[in-house]
């Protein structure tokens, strides 16, 4: 099947106990496999032992240290919700179920940074100190984070929280 789709077989049980610690395959981003754990309970799920898929989902981005410019100091050109994988003074978006934004554009490589998320991807951030996103699921990814506003002096968090 082509396209963005993961079909997922999802066993029944009766009534299952969890004995041991449950986990997924992790996340493959190129293959579109993994990051997923669904069962079904037709009665009682007892549960005595953990189910953990922690880090097994959609991956947060990459690191990136760019020009480390503050926002401010051009807000024009530094306080976009999105920008090319060229772009120098924004951080990765993390990985989500989206490939193209709502226009078709694909993601990759004009929408791979900047504060926005990307669908379910959380945004990275924009400027010098700012937050990065980490990868979603079901929900919406988060808005990249604030510079620090002690290391930025005309940082917008500055602006937000004064109104």
């Amino acid at each position: 099947m082509a396209g963005n789709v993961q079909l997922v077989q999802v066993p029944f049980y009766e009534s299952p106990t969890v004995t041991a610690t449950l986990s997924s395959q992790s996340w493959n981003g190129a293959t579109g496999r993994g990051g997923v754990l669904a069962l079904m309970a037709g009665k009682k799920l007892t549960l005595s032992a953990d189910i953990d898929v922690t880090g097994q989902g959609f991956a947060g981005a990459n690191g990136y240290l760019g020009i480390g410019e503050c926002i401010r100091t051009n807000e024009t050109a530094n306080n976009h919700y999105s920008y090319p994988e060229t772009w120098n003074n924004a951080g990765y978006k993390g990985e989500g179920a989206a490939i193209h934004d709502a226009s078709k554009v694909l993601l990759y490589p004009e929408h791979v940074k900047g504060q926005g998320r990307n669908f379910t991807g959380g945004g990275g951030g924009n400027g010098m100190y700012s937050g990065g996103g980490g990868g979603s699921n079901r929900g919406k990814g988060a808005d990249g984070g604030l510079e620090i506003s002690s290391l930025c002096s005309n940082d917008p968090a500055k602006v937000v929280m004064a109104a």
